[in-house]
């Protein structure tokens, strides 16, 4: 059986789990658009398409071909990733929360009102959360905490908001094993903490691209607000076992 090629926006796909995304995507076949403020390496494919956007400073016009390219767009990713430029910057907080969460909210209540009583696709979102939305960890600042713990709530007034037009949906990944830097991770201690979790070692990239793409093509309507874990199950575990 032939498998129907599908467009999609990747927000934030220069990079890291967002540019692993686009790849796999585009390697399927499917039609991608990635938005990015920098582009730092590029897959080189008809299919693949990149147009540069600082989410930070979106524009009207930058935003309405957003919104007019979405009218047939069938899955949209969030993967975004705040990066301080500035260390003395006393507005970093508020920046990141504009990134990681106003500038999701700002798109998705566009396209929305954009097609109201329209004929648009139904699409399926996914944002790029964290396990720190709903949990505390040592390794990161409070505005990130924040930033996580809103983008959570965002998916959910989202997904009540949503008019029947997309269904939205959070990923959260826990400490991950990226491509190519295995050998860094199985010399450091937290590798071998993970040892003796579930998982039997560090989740993947791999394993995390594929929970996106099977929520941006393959989860049903109605599938919405919800936020995945993607941990092998250790968020579940006593707090004692989970250091």
């Amino acid at each position: 059986m032939i498998k129907p090629i599908k467009n999609f926006i990747i927000f934030g796909g220069s990079k890291g789990l967002g540019f692993e995304i686009s790849e796999k995507l585009a390697n399927e076949g499917h039609n991608v658009l990635v938005l990015s403020r920098n582009f730092k390496k590029k897959i080189n494919k008809k299919n693949l398409k990149y147009q540069s956007v600082d989410l930070l400073n979106i524009d009207d016009r930058s935003l309405n071909d957003i919104i007019n390219f979405a009218d047939n767009i069938d899955g949209i990713c969030f993967s975004q990733r705040f990066r301080l430029d500035d260390e003395k910057d006393k507005n970093s907080h508020l920046k990141e929360y504009d990134l990681m969460v106003g500038s999701i909210a700002q798109i998705m209540l566009k396209i929305r009102d954009h097609n109201l009583g329209g004929s648009l696709n139904f699409t399926r979102c996914v944002i790029i959360g964290s396990t720190y939305s709903s949990r505390v960890g040592f390794d990161q600042d409070w505005s990130y905490h924040c930033s996580k713990a809103a983008q959570l709530g965002l998916t959910k007034f989202l997904s009540v908001h949503s008019e029947g037009m997309f269904n939205i949906n959070m990923i959260s990944p826990s400490v991950f094993m990226k491509k190519n830097n295995k050998t860094y991770w199985e010399t450091h201690d937290r590798y071998q903490k993970w040892k003796s979790y579930p998982s039997d070692g560090m989740i993947t990239s791999e394993s995390i691209v594929k929970g996106v793409l099977n929520l941006l093509i393959e989860s049903p309507e109605s599938q919405s607000g919800n936020n995945i874990f993607i941990d092998s199950g250790v968020s579940h575990l006593y707090h004692d076992q989970n250091k």
